[in-house]
């Protein structure tokens, strides 16, 4: 009898711990790695200056040292698992469009050729930065029903193509491209998670002088370099014509995870976290039921359609 209840007993327990471990088997992580000098966004000016500082900063990193920085998401749950990351295509021609072609900051809002970056290429730099620490992540604990609500929000955004929308309106949800921050931002959104951590705090919010905006929406505008230079503050929507500018920054969150990392005390809802050398920061939000609204955005159907056939058209 006895041994029958010990052997009970070992079953239970080894379900137990079984099911423990099945609890946190789902998860949403996000990374973040920092431009090689930081962005300095106080001004047309200095965000000129910060990206070519950036541009030509030496790296260990090379070809993957992200002059403007990066993020990449990564899902697993008990079956499925991804690592990706949008960015623009080898050869896209940022620069130049600014440089030579007179795009000006409109290169903010331009779409370029996208693609989406999966396991075998994040990997790789994934762990290279771990063991240095140049990089860093925040770690959400979900439920399945969350889960399974982004992994079809991922499959449908390859779908419909638009991982190859990069930059432009940085409006993944609405099929307008997203640039990495976008990309990754969009996960908490569908996931309803936006608000569980303050992402307002590691947005831009800039005011662009639309005098300062060429490129291929802009035809008959074009900006030369050199005002880009002489541009020394933002516009004042009350002042001048102006389009706003609304972008999550690599390098301001993976500023702000190392702060909070290092602020964490005991008993507090977010835990530390470290990957080799990185440091990051862990979140149970399993108890959070995604959102009742659609997975996608369409607030205006005939609006919507021309906007994206005009997207499609350029890079399609």
């Amino acid at each position: 009898m006895y041994p029958k209840l010990l052997i009970s007993q070992a079953v239970m327990l080894l379900l137990t711990v079984f099911l423990a471990g099945l609890t946190y088997t789902q998860e949403l992580t996000i990374y973040s790695i920092p431009s090689p000098k930081g962005i300095n966004w106080d001004s047309p000016r200095k965000l000129v200056f910060s990206y070519i500082n950036n541009t030509f900063a030496r790296s260990r990193y090379g070809k993957e040292k992200h002059p403007i920085g990066h993020m990449i998401v990564e899902m697993k749950d008990s079956s499925r698992y991804t690592l990706v990351g949008t960015t623009s295509q080898a050869h896209s021609g940022m620069t130049k469009k600014v440089i030579r072609k007179g795009y000006g900051l409109g290169i903010l809002f331009e779409i370029i050729n996208g693609r989406l970056d999966e396991e075998y290429v994040n990997l790789p730099q994934l762990k290279q930065r771990c063991e240095t620490g140049d990089i860093t992540f925040i770690k959400y604990r979900i439920n399945q029903t969350v889960f399974n609500r982004l992994w079809q929000y991922l499959q449908e955004y390859k779908l419909k193509g638009y991982d190859r929308l990069y930059n432009g309106f940085n409006k993944p949800r609405e099929g307008l491209g997203a640039g990495c921050s976008a990309f990754a931002q969009s996960f908490l959104e569908v996931g309803g998670l936006e608000e569980v951590l303050p992402s307002n705090e590691w947005a831009v919010k800039v005011q662009v002088p639309e005098k300062l905006i060429g490129g291929n929406s802009e035809k008959d505008k074009h900006v030369q370099f050199f005002k880009l230079l002489l541009s020394k503050q933002w516009a004042h929507p009350e002042k001048q014509p102006c389009r706003q500018l609304i972008l999550y920054e690599p390098t301001i969150l993976h500023n702000w995870i190392l702060k909070k990392y290092n602020s964490i005390s005991e008993g507090d809802a977010i835990l530390k976290s470290k990957l080799g050398k990185a440091n990051g920061l862990i979140i149970d939000c399993t108890d959070k039921m995604p959102p009742e609204e659609p997975i996608w955005i369409n607030n205006n159907k005939t609006e919507q359609n021309r906007m994206e056939t005009d997207v499609r058209k350029k890079i399609l």
